[in-house]
């Protein structure tokens, strides 16, 4: 892959209503930097909505380039013009979508229009109207097949492992503080924090194991309510709640935990996995289509039902046996070279180059 070319320079423009700091906006910008060391490479941010960390991370090898919409206004058709003009002046030979219904704005260029699934259950009803749709795992392309009846081929996401710098201290002596994260956007009917709440008040209140703590970081509308819950199950003491943080800040202690927890009750991937593998954590996560087809090869990887708080604190006690009896060092070494074969982000960005060469 790192000896691909084109026959003639790809002019591709990425497109998308937000950059936060969600997953498929950090891929986006993660592909398209990698992207421009062999085309050129155009981001159109259409809303006004964006992370400056994730902005300030952009390559100046990519033309960055903001529509300043205001978010959900559907009266004013200046920022269409303005989008318009910019494609005509790029001249894109691809055009690659981040949002199903992008494709409304693009009448003119549906030929050379592709877009990436990035989550299941992803809406379908104008899928049909893009020249090619691709997806980020095996999951969520089975979901596709299913209630779409697209074949959308799989281009598996991926991170720079060498951006994350892996844990090299495994002693694990008992009684010793336990400390793990857990890395998402507060939704708990998605991302599941309240299991692993539940799951911790069985194991420090009712077990009395309490040398376990626990940081969750992200931001969103579920944080006043896990806030609530751990305040009601006791868990104070053991458990903070740190906020949205810049990937460098996670990129730069994520070692310094014993292991990372994504106890997902949707999950088409799951970036926060390969981060923990790349930290050199063991990594426990639901069994959610996502989340499983990582961690199937992964010797540090671990699943429980998705669910199920009961079988999630089981699994966390069977990850810190195996720490305390000294195993975890050869499984999380042997995991992150696994995974960097096959989950690197410059694979990623290229295999999309070859299946854009391809339209």
């Amino acid at each position: 892959m790192v000896g691909f070319k084109t026959q003639a320079m790809e002019r591709i423009v990425h497109l998308i209503f937000t950059l936060e700091s969600g997953g498929s906006e950090n891929m986006l910008v993660d592909i398209a930097n990698v992207q421009a060391s062999l085309a050129e490479v155009s981001i159109i941010l259409i809303n006004k909505k964006y992370s400056i960390d994730l902005v300030g991370r952009i390559s100046p090898s990519v033309h960055f380039y903001s529509l300043q919409r205001k978010e959900g206004d559907k009266r004013s058709i200046l920022f269409l013009f303005r989008l318009w003009g910019l494609l005509l002046r790029i001249r894109p030979t691809v055009i690659h979508c981040h949002n199903h219904n992008i494709i409304r704005l693009l009448p003119m260029y549906r030929k050379r229009t592709v877009l990436t699934i990035h989550c299941l259950k992803a809406a379908t009803v104008h899928l049909k109207k893009y020249r090619k749709v691709y997806s980020i795992s095996g999951a969520v392309s089975d979901d596709i097949s299913v209630r779409a009846g697209i074949k959308s081929p799989v281009v598996l996401n991926g991170i720079n492992f060498l951006d994350i710098f892996p844990r090299m201290n495994y002693l694990c002596a008992e009684n010793m503080p336990i400390r793990i994260v857990q890395v998402g956007r507060m939704v708990h009917e998605i991302k599941g924090q309240h299991l692993l709440l539940r799951a911790l008040y069985k194991l420090i209140i009712l077990e009395k194991h309490n040398n376990i703590y626990v940081d969750l970081i992200g931001s969103g509308p579920s944080l006043p309510y896990l806030q609530s819950l751990t305040d009601t199950l006791k868990l104070n003491g053991h458990v903070s709640f740190l906020g949205e943080r810049s990937r460098y800040w996670i990129y730069e202690r994520l070692s310094s935990y014993h292991m990372l927890i994504q106890p997902s009750l949707s999950e088409g991937f799951g970036l926060t996995v390969l981060e923990g593998i790349a930290a050199g954590l063991p990594v426990i996560a639901s069994d959610q289509a996502g989340p499983s087809e990582i961690l199937s090869n992964i010797p540090n990887g671990y699943l429980f039902r998705s669910g199920d708080e009961d079988d999630l604190a089981d699994t966390i006690r069977k990850v810190i046996a195996a720490m305390q009896e000294g195993k975890m060092k050869r499984l999380c070494e042997a995991s992150r070279e696994i995974a960097d074969k096959r989950y690197s982000i410059r694979r990623t960005a290229f295999e999309y180059l070859q299946h854009y060469s391809l339209l």
